[in-house]
């Protein structure tokens, strides 16, 4: 694959190189007036945002900045006793020369908060602009650009978060913010709340957005009622590159990467047929259902088991066409097309994942057990995890835009999809070696030899395969009325926008085999029997097969609409306010459909001889069990499907009222209906478990199978108001006040049981379950001490009525994980976050920054009477009436550091991040025992980059990520215990990447 990165960059640079040659530098000259009497404005000091040239301007005012690559910047005008201006948006071309003129309001007369009317270059994803965008919102706003996004290392939107002060990423891959999951959070593209595949949640997946097609990731932490009800914890918007304003352009990069777990190793954990196509479309795995009604069953073909191969090699790439052209003085036409394409590879050896718990009446963990049968005959579940996995992922962005001074209409597409392949084997030999200390297979007098029954080795190989797309459809408007003002009122403004989107999730053949080991029988020395091996049911009272293939889709559907007018006033202070009110709504269609299949009924369960070096799956194939998902026998017959349906109408009116030159006032409220149902639609066998039941039924059992449907509505008036203190040019203060709610899922509300695999982990929803509502405090202090730079600290506290948390439950001696609301909850945090250019202390350290953010929380739930009750039934004392809530690391630490080499404009970014330790779930119980509270403990990862101009066109880049590689670890935590107890641990391994890239202007 190397060579063909080589012959797609080779020639790139060839080009690039002669078009060298054809380009020369450009100029921006002007002249700066004072905007009162005309007159030139001289000593203005005059500065390109994001580079390090600046001038100032002479006795009559004028200005040259020269030697500048064709491209677009931002100018930055200050003088003394002046209102600090911006041009954003000058666009140099080749050898081109761009005059500009530039009016200072004089600062004695416009005392007011600073704010930039101009558009901020949010294109280029300039730091300084995202920072003035920050200083200038009415809420707390923050955000990372494409520029420092570029320098991290980050691959993706999920990446980048990470960067954001009080934000992280769950192991699932959705946004935490300031210590609220997914539930508390909204993920927009471009403002828009996305559909989600997750089978789960209906959050998004942030590693499906590469970071080429990202301009910058925006965090808003308070709630104002244009935004949607549910950003508690905060609204993540990924704003996608726009229409461009430069001239015709064509933009290419290429990759090749490494892992260091995954390296050449000739060993990589795949399987017969496995991996990944071209584009993640794979036919082989698609229509292998048998035909419904067919109850015989019928033999697969198709791989049980894992196997070793060569790994395959990390690359990527990317290309975008585009540009912008003038129609005549007032309209401009452009638009852009990208595409980006990468393969990536994981591979893990020595990971681990234990489950124990704490017996009645004494204080030490031991292994778990199920498969429970008398008093010596048990599994355990001490799994050694080797796992290899692929990853393609591609996709498109197109925009298309036309533009003039008061109108803009544009459209954006983006696709993205992936596909990807896992083989798992998992292994459980210390089982064995805790309950008989000292065991050997190879001994036939070391302890528990020949015991086949208490804790016997087993092993469990998975090949899973998944594909994913997202797509979606914006079309967006903007317009302002000029022609509309009337006394005090300004032109009004409104921007629309009408979306249409879709994601799935197909998993077409899932498939999982399992099986134990049996000691030779040996009598005085001779061996008898030989070592065998024979298939592991999941289950001792469960007539379902030790095989299992399921199929399981899931597609959500978004319509959405949301129109926003702005009506603009000079308030008495002579500074402007406005009065914004608009329209939302939003309908989300979900289909979940899963069919599994077993050889339940069919197997006598054949034991085969082989030590544990022989894969039971390379002969269970020659065994000629069927495999069915037909009859009670069958496991299809326990499938549950279900169609969920959520409506959100909203309408909202907000004001900003300037009480003072430095003081305003933003007040407003959101009126919301919403409702959220469900249809569920389960097989015959399917079990439900319905509210005040002793016991589950089977579905084909009910009387009235809509008992387990869920249909609720609520209505909700959700107010905000903030307060933003201006005292001086450089400080800014703010205070905000706001309601929110938090929503359930639609499997949260479905009675019936859900396992994604057979033997797996059990979930039941609760139709009764209700939405949570959240309560926001929030205090923040900004200063900027110079532009570029800026010291800001933050406290906010949230209080949850009725917080939604999984806990374990047990009906009928069934343990399972269900939803329920929690009396109350607090999170309170305080947000710490520093920049700071060491040129501006030292002109010797010009061209080098430092960054660092940090977040402390502090959280709490009440644990509900439910819970209480179920633990005083088992005869255990709950271990606390309060816990941490899950989802919330203790504190976030962020600090990176960048540097731009004199002469060489080598640019060098060093980026470490520290996410403290999380509670995953809290305690419960397990066939009476307790389990204690589980913790993600405390990692740190390191990223490196350094790129390389090769003229004024082609860039060199290398990339070093997770350097650290730390072993990222769950414990057990409880008083009973001295310490912490790992649980399970992995490792990600180290990523490094080398680049080239090339741009040119046509």
């Amino acid at each position: 694959m190397s060579g063909v990165a080589g012959a797609l960059a080779l020639p790139v640079i060839l080009l690039c190189g002669e078009l060298q040659a054809q380009n020369a530098p450009g100029t921006i000259r002007g002249v700066v007036v004072d905007k009162e009497r005309g007159a030139p404005v001289s000593g203005a000091r005059v500065r390109l945002l994001g580079t390090s040239v600046s001038t100032e301007t002479n006795s009559e005012g004028y200005f040259v900045l020269s030697g500048l690559e064709p491209g677009r910047y931002t100018v930055e005008v200050r003088a003394d006793g002046f209102v600090t201006e911006f041009d954003a948006g000058i666009f140099v071309a080749s050898g081109g020369f761009e005059d500009r003129r530039i009016t200072l309001s004089p600062s004695y007369t416009d005392l007011g908060e600073f704010k930039y009317e101009g558009e901020i270059d949010l294109a280029a994803g300039s730091e300084e602009a995202l920072l003035l965008e920050k200083f200038d919102s009415k809420g707390l706003i923050d955000s990372i650009g494409s520029d420092l996004i570029g320098q991290s290392g980050a691959s993706g939107a999920d990446d980048a978060l990470r960067l954001i002060p009080g934000a992280t990423v769950s192991n699932d891959g959705f946004a935490v913010i300031r210590g609220l999951p997914d539930r508390f959070v909204s993920v927009q593209l471009n403002g828009v709340r996305l559909p989600s595949s997750d089978a789960e949640t209906r959050s998004v997946e942030l590693d499906q957005f590469p970071s080429t097609v990202i301009e910058s990731v925006q965090v808003s932490k308070t709630f104002s009622p244009e935004q949607q009800s549910d950003a508690s914890g905060g609204a993540v918007n990924l704003i996608l590159k726009t229409v461009p304003d430069e001239p015709f352009f064509v933009r290419f990069s290429s990759s090749l990467g490494y892992n260091s777990q995954v390296q050449r190793r000739v060993d990589f954990l795949t399987y017969e047929g496995g991996g990944v196509s071209t584009f993640g479309y794979d036919n082989r795995r698609r229509n292998q259902q048998p035909t419904p009604g067919d109850g015989t069953g019928a033999i697969w073909s198709g791989a049980l088991g894992t196997s070793r191969g060569q790994a395959p090699v990390d690359f990527s790439y990317s290309l975008v066409v585009g540009g912008g052209y003038d129609l005549n003085r007032d309209w401009r036409v452009g638009g852009a097309v990208s595409y980006f394409y990468s393969r990536d590879t994981s591979f893990q050896n020595d990971a681990f994942d234990d489950q124990w718990w704490i017996a009645p009446g004494t204080s030490a963990l031991e292994p778990a057990r199920s498969n429970v049968n008398g008093a010596s005959n048990f599994i355990t579940s001490l799994l050694d995890i080797q796992q290899g996995s692929q990853q393609v992922q591609w996709g498109t962005l197109a925009t298309a835009g036309i533009k003039s001074e008061n109108n803009e209409l544009s459209f954006t597409f983006l696709l993205t999809r992936s596909a990807e392949d896992t083989a798992t084997i998992a292994e459980d030999t210390r089982g064995r070696q805790f309950f008989f200390p000292g065991y050997d297979p190879n001994d036939p007098s070391s302890p528990g030899f020949g015991n086949i029954e208490s804790a016997p080795l087993l092993r469990r190989e998975t090949l899973a395969y998944e594909e994913r797309q997202l797509t979606s459809g914006q079309l967006h408007g903007e317009h302002t009325l000029d022609f509309a003002e009337f006394g005090i009122f300004k032109a009004p403004k409104i921007d629309w926008t009408l979306s249409l989107n879709r994601s799935e999730s197909n998993e077409p053949d899932r498939r999982q085999l399992s099986n134990t080991f049996q000691d030779p029988l040996v009598f005085n020395g001779v061996e008898l029997v030989p070592a065998s091996q024979a298939a592991l049911p999941p289950s001792a009272t469960a007539s379902l097969g030790p095989l299992q293939r399921i199929f399981e889709r899931v597609e959500e559907e978004s319509e959405q609409l949301s129109v926003n007018f702005t009506l603009p006033f000079e308030q008495w202070t002579g500074d402007e306010g406005a009065i914004r009110f608009g329209y939302f709504n939003d309908q989300v269609d979900r289909d979940y459909n899963q069919d599994t299949f077993s050889n339940a009924g069919f197997d006598p369960f054949p034991t085969v001889l082989g030590g544990f070096d022989t894969f039971y799956s390379s002969v269970y194939p020659f065994l000629g069990v069927p495999v069915s998902g037909i009859g009670p026998s069958g496991a299809g017959a326990i499938d549950v499907d279900y169609t969920g349906v959520q409506e959100i109408e909203a309408f909202y009116v907000v004001a900003d009222l300037p009480l003072t030159s430095n003081l305003t006032l933003s007040g407003g409220v959101r009126f919301e209906d919403s409702s959220i149902s469900t249809d569920v639609t389960g097989e015959e066998f399917a079990i439900a478990f319905l509210p005040g039941a002793a016991a589950g039924s089977f579905f084909g059992d009910l009387a009235d199978p809509t008992i387990a449907n869920a249909d609720q509505s609520n209505t909700n008036t959700l107010p905000s108001v903030s307060l933003r203190y201006d005292p001086t040019d450089d400080l800014t203060l703010r205070a905000a006040y706001s309601e929110t709610v938090a929503r359930q899922t639609f499997r949260e509300l479905a009675p019936v049981l859900q396992q994604e695999f057979i033997g797996g982990p059990i979930f039941v929803g609760f139709p009764g379950l209700q939405q949570s509502e959240v309560t926001n405090y929030d205090l923040r202090a900004d200063y900027r001490p110079y532009e570029g730079g800026l010291v800001s600290a933050s406290w906010f506290l949230k209080d949850l009525s009725n917080p939604i948390e999984t806990f374990e439950n047990q009906i009928g001696g069934a343990n399972f994980t269900t939803a329920g609301n929690f009396p109350d909850g607090e999170i309170q945090g305080v947000e710490l976050e520093v920049r700071q250019d060491l040129g501006v202390v030292w002109d010797q350290l010009e061209g080098l920054s430092f960054g660092a953010n940090a977040t402390f929380l502090r959280t709490s739930v009440t644990v509900s009477q439910t819970q209480i009750e179920d633990f005083e039934v088992q005869g255990l004392e709950i271990p606390a009436l309060t816990r941490d809530a899950t989802g919330a690391p203790e504190f976030l630490y962020n600090l990176y550091s960048t540097y731009s080499v004199p002469f060489l404009e080598t640019q060098i970014g060093l980026f470490y991040t520290v996410t403290g330790d999380t509670l995953v779930s809290g305690f419960g119980f397990n066939r009476g025992n307790l389990v204690p509270n589980v913790y993600q403990a405390e990692f740190g990862t390191l990223n490196l980059t350094v790129t390389q101009p090769l003229g004024d066109y082609v860039q060199l880049s290398f990339k070093a990520s997770n350097l650290t590689n730390p072993d990222i670890e769950q414990v057990y935590r409880d008083d009973l215990i001295d310490g912490d107890f790992t649980r399970a641990s992995f490792s990600r391994g180290i990523d490094y990447s080398f680049g080239i890239s090339a741009q040119f202007d046509v």
